[in-house]
C-alpha cells in the first residue's frame, strides 16, 4: 500500500484528495481515478509543512561620518560588490534663477578631471578597478553613484575623494563639458521620453523651481562662469551637507574607517540651510499636454555628401574631424561603409554599437556624442537659426566677400560691359578663349583613363 501523501497532487489547478474507497476525488466532487496500485487508502493525507518564515529585511546602520557627514550602511554579503552613493542635500532647485543647470555642470565637470587626472585618466582608473561612477542630479540632491568590487573599495574611495575634494575645474574642460551638455539638450528635443517628462514637470510645477530643467537651458549654460561653478560645487559638497550610503559586501565599521581615511581633508562647511521653496500651485482639474512634432520623419544624407561637408573649408563647420583634416591633410583620411540599416531604430543601435566597439568617442575619436539619436533638425532649432540669420548679409565663396546682391541698375551695367566679350572664370585660369572641337578631342585623348581630381577620396 502506498502512503496516503503520495496521492496529493495538483492537476490543472484542481487539488486532489483520497476517498475512503480508494479513489482519487477532486474537491468539486468529480471522480478522477483509482490509486496507482489499485489498493484502498485507510488514512487521509497529512497537511503540507508550513513555509519557512521570510528572512528579516536587512537593516540600515546609521553613524557619524567625517566633518559632520552622515553614513548609512546596509550590509549584505550575497555578492562581492559594493554599491555606493555620495549625496549632497542640495539639488537643481537651489540653482539661482537664470543660472539653471549650475550644479549639474559643476558635478559633471568635477567628474571629468580631478587631482591632475584628465577625464580619460579617471575613466581608465575606474575601468582598472571594475568600477563605475556616474552623476545624478535631481531637484533636491546631487549624487555621485558608483559600484565597485568589494576588494577594490579603498582605491575607489580614493578616486571619489579626488573628485569631491580636489576637482580641477579647468577652463578647457569647462568649455568642452558645456558644449556636450548643450548638444545633449538639442538631442533631447527628439527624444519622446525626455520631452514627455520635461513638459509634464513644467505643466505640473509651472514657475516653481521643481519645474525647471536640472540640466539648464542653452541660454543659462552660456552665461555660467568658472568661478561660480566652483563656488556652487564647494558649497554643496561640504561635510555637513553630505550623506555617504553603501549597500553590499561591507560592514558598517569597516565602511566608517575607510570613509574617514579617504575623506580626511573634507571641510565641515556651513550647516545646510533649510530649503525655502514655496508651495507649488496645484492645477485646477485635468490638463492634457500635447507636444507637436511635425518633422518627425528621418532622412539620411548620402555618405559622399557628408564626407564633402566635413572636407570643405567652411569656417562655420568647426568640428574635430574638419580640424583634423585641415591639420593632417585629406590624403591621410578615407571613408568606408561598414553596415546598412533599413530603419531608424536599427541605425541608432548600430551607431551606438560601432562607436563603442571602435572606441571613437572624443577625445580618442571624432564623435562628440555616443550616438543613437539620429534625427532631422527639430523645427524649433531651424526656427532659431532662421531668426538668428534674419537681416544678415550672406557671405559665400562666389562673392568673395561682396555680400550685398547687385541692384538691377548694376546688373544692367555689368551686362553692357561684358557684351561680346569672352567670359573668364577660375576654371579656365584666365584663358578666356573657348576651346575648339579639335582642342577638346586632343585633351580627351591625353586624359583618357586618368582619374579625375576630386576634393575627397572615398573608399566605399
Amino acid at each position: 500500500m502506498r502512503p496516503a501523501a503520495a496521492l496529493m497532487s495538483t492537476l490543472a489547478g484542481t487539488l486532489l484528495a483520497t476517498s475512503a474507497r480508494g479513489q482519487s476525488t477532486s474537491i468539486d466532487g468529480g471522480v478522477t481515478g483509482a490509486p496507482p496500485d489499485g489498493g484502498a487508502m485507510d488514512a487521509a493525507a497529512p497537511p503540507l509543512p508550513p513555509p519557512p518564515p521570510p528572512s528579516p529585511a536587512p537593516r540600515a546602520t546609521r553613524s557619524a561620518g567625517p566633518a559632520g557627514s552622515l553614513l548609512i550602511v546596509e550590509e549584505s554579503h550575497a555578492v562581492p560588490l559594493v554599491h555606493l552613493e555620495l549625496a549632497a542635500r542640495s539639488g537643481s532647485a537651489a540653482d539661482p534663477r537664470g543660472n539653471e543647470g549650475l550644479i549639474n555642470l559643476a558635478a559633471e565637470l568635477a567628474r571629468r578631471g580631478a587631482a591632475g587626472r584628465t577625464r580619460e585618466a579617471l575613466d581608465e582608473a575606474l575601468d582598472a578597478l571594475g568600477a563605475r561612477l556616474d552623476v545624478v542630479v535631481e531637484p533636491d540632491s546631487v549624487r555621485f553613484v558608483g559600484e565597485v568590487l568589494a576588494r577594490n573599495l579603498d582605491p575607489f574611495l580614493a578616486l571619489l575623494a579626488d573628485v569631491v575634494l580636489r576637482p580641477d575645474f579647468t577652463v578647457a574642460e569647462l568649455g568642452r563639458t558645456r558644449r556636450e551638455i548643450q548638444a545633449q539638450l538639442d538631442e533631447n528635443r527628439n527624444d519622446d521620453r525626455a520631452l514627455c517628462s520635461r513638459y509634464f514637470e513644467r505643466r505640473l510645477y509651472g514657475d516653481h523651481p521643481y519645474g525647471r530643467a536640472s540640466d539648464g537651458t542653452e541660454k543659462s549654460l552660456a552665461r555660467l562662469r568658472r568661478a561660480e561653478v566652483e563656488d556652487r560645487f564647494r558649497a554643496a559638497f561640504a561635510g555637513r551637507n553630505l550623506i555617504f550610503g553603501a549597500a553590499g559586501d561591507v560592514t558598517p565599521d569597516a565602511f566608517q574607517t575607510k570613509i574617514t581615511r579617504a575623506f580626511a581633508g573634507l571641510q565641515p562647511g556651513a550647516p545646510p540651510a533649510p530649503a525655502v521653496l514655496r508651495q507649488p500651485l496645484l492645477p485646477d482639474g485635468w490638463r492634457i499636454q500635447l507636444v507637436d512634432k511635425p518633422d518627425r520623419q528621418f532622412r539620411s544624407q548620402p555618405l559622399y555628401k557628408r564626407w564633402q561637408d566635413h572636407c570643405r573649408g567652411d569656417k562655420q563647420r568647426d568640428s574635430y574631424l574638419h580640424r583634423a583634416i585641415a591639420k593632417y591633410g585629406i590624403e591621410n583620411f578615407s571613408i568606408e561603409q561598414i553596415d546598412f540599416a533599413e530603419t531608424l531604430e536599427q541605425l541608432n543601435l548600430m551607431e551606438e554599437t560601432y562607436i563603442k566597439a571602435f572606441n571613437c568617442l572624443s577625445p580618442i575619436g571624432y564623435n562628440l556624442l555616443p550616438g543613437g539619436k539620429n534625427r532631422r533638425a527639430h523645427q524649433e532649432t531651424r526656427n532659431k537659426i532662421s531668426e538668428k540669420l534674419k537681416g544678415r548679409e550672406i557671405l559665400n565663396r562666389w562673392s568673395k566677400g561682396r555680400s550685398k546682391p547687385h541692384s538691377e541698375e548694376t546688373k544692367e551695367k555689368l551686362s553692357e560691359m561684358f557684351k561680346g566679350k569672352p567670359i573668364a572664370n577660375r576654371w579656365t585660369k584666365g584663358n578666356s578663349t573657348p576651346r575648339t572641337k579639335e582642342q577638346k578631342a586632343h585633351l580627351n585623348a591625353i586624359n583618357k583613363g586618368k582619374p579625375n581630381k576630386v576634393l575627397y577620396k572615398p573608399v566605399i
